[in-house]
């Protein structure tokens, strides 16, 4: 072996081994942003909340306006800021899900049954399609109650409402619930990191390399 060859080979030995003390594993920088959602920049009296809202799916949810609505209930008395609110229709399940399997922290929210006190809600929280989280809470006509529920890294939350005793004042009659204030951290997919020093200088070793390499062949020509 020559004199070229072995400084060549000794090159590429230094590049290497600079690149394999310096190459950091690439990592992927999850992004969050957390945000209150209380529909109150919805501007119709009653319509179901449009998909991609606070970019969420909405099934089931429809939005109220409480100060035009005129009659007694825990619609109006669940309110926690002004205007609006979201009700489960027809008194049936209702479901929040990420965009495009977008996973999110489900904090907290507002709960306060529409027509009976006592009213269950079971708050289910699912990632994938698998159950993560379930819990049931109580609630009443009277005022809104804040829950604390914490499911971290869910796509998908759903509502079921079920019991409860009718109040006989008012006129309406279900399992409707209103829901206000909601908190929530959007996830977003995970970014990876730029190009690391490390993984530079192994592109550059190598070139500096191959250029010698192909300097010594030529002189044995």
């Amino acid at each position: 072996m020559n004199l070229v060859n072995k400084l060549s080979l000794a090159s590429a030995g230094i590049a290497m081994t600079l690149s394999i003390a310096s190459i950091k594993p690439v990592q992927a920088v999850e992004l969050a942003s957390t945000t209150v959602i209380n529909f109150d920049d919805l501007t119709n009296s009653e319509a179901h909340i449009p998909n991609g809202y606070n970019r969420l799916k909405w099934d089931n949810f429809y939005m109220l306006n409480t100060v035009n609505y005129v009659y007694a209930s825990g619609y109006k008395n669940g309110t926690v800021s002004q205007r609006n609110i979201a009700y489960n229709a027809w008194a049936k399940p209702a479901t929040i899900s990420g965009i495009s399997g977008n996973t999110f922290n489900f904090n907290s929210v507002y709960l306060t049954a529409a027509w009976k006190n006592g009213l269950n809600i079971l708050v289910e929280g699912f990632t994938k399609g698998n159950l993560s989280y379930s819990q049931i809470v109580t609630v009443d006509s009277i005022s809104p109650t804040q829950f604390v529920f914490n499911y971290l890294n869910v796509d998908r939350v759903r509502f079921s409402s079920f019991g409860g005793v009718q109040v006989p004042d008012y006129i309406g009659v279900g399992q409707h619930f209103a829901l206000d204030n909601l908190s929530l951290t959007h996830i977003s997919k995970p970014v990876p990191e730029p190009l690391t020093m490390g993984s530079t200088v192994v592109v550059l070793g190598l070139g500096f390399w191959m250029k010698r390499k192909k300097a010594s062949v030529e002189m044995k020509r």
